[in-house]
């Protein structure tokens, strides 16, 4: 999955997107977390190769100014819905 995520977030790179979860009630707490975690990780592993690209240093010792070119190439938009709704997407 975390493969998976990471190409389509490198492709989405120029593009205004959300990942959208919805977990349903029977989901365990345990695969919810390591979702959320995987989703987590994948943005932490581009934040720090672009990182390292451009500033020659992972993204936990760039300056406030240098994180927030990173985070706006790879904007952390994650949206999680009320497993007791529906969704649907227009």
């Amino acid at each position: 999955m975390a493969r998976q995520l990471k190409s389509f977030i490198k492709k989405q790179q120029d593009e205004h997107f959300m990942i959208f979860f919805q977990n349903e009630r029977e989901t365990s707490y345990t695969f919810y977390l390591e979702v959320q975690k995987c989703i987590m990780s994948v943005y932490s592993e581009l934040r720090n190769e672009k990182s390292i690209e451009l500033f020659n240093k992972p993204f936990d010792e760039l300056s406030e100014d240098e994180q927030r070119i990173i985070r706006k190439i790879y904007p952390q938009n994650v949206s999680e819905a009320d497993p007791n709704e529906s969704y649907r997407h227009s």
